[in-house]
């Protein structure tokens, strides 16, 4: 049955209303996070089955997040990593925060501790999890890739 699922119409309509904000307002658009939240949305308002519910939303899911991962292979992405954890309020270890440098203040190009955080953390994590979130046939194993995806890599967009 459908118990405890919201009527299609009702999921539809938001999603067509936040496009819609979009065009008005992009700090609506992006402060909603609807590059991510609604396709996954659109698989649980246009499709009638539950199973094929749930699988679309981790197709859209994988495929957002493995774009994510691919366009954070550049160089450039370890400087932006680097800015993010100094400007970061609960990172209070001003050690750690001059670590994500070669040498500060004289020279502010990202370390190679910011490269690893950058490349091997963050760039592995978008890239690995949501294959394991697709094809894992095990719920211990999918629940480990929902919270890799959601806290920590959320936490370093």
């Amino acid at each position: 049955g459908r118990a405890g699922i919201l009527p299609q119409w009702a999921v539809v309509t938001y999603c067509c209303l936040i496009i819609l904000m979009g065009f008005r307002d992009k700090i609506v658009f992006l402060s909603a996070r609807s590059e991510q939240y609604v396709p996954t949305l659109l698989a649980f308002g246009l499709f009638n089955n539950f199973v094929d519910m749930i699988v679309a939303a981790k197709i859209f899911i994988c495929v957002i997040w493995m774009g994510a991962g691919f366009s954070k292979l550049q160089h450039g992405f370890s400087s932006t990593v680097s800015i993010m954890v100094q400007n970061t309020p609960w990172m209070v270890f001003p050690r750690f925060r001059k670590a994500t440098v070669k040498d500060y203040p004289n020279d502010i190009r990202p370390s190679r501790l910011t490269h690893a955080l950058a490349h091997i953390g963050g760039t592995t994590c978008e890239l690995v999890m949501p294959l394991i979130l697709l094809f894992s046939p095990w719920p211990w194993l999918t629940w480990i890739a929902i919270i890799s995806i959601w806290i920590p890599s959320g936490s370093l967009k």
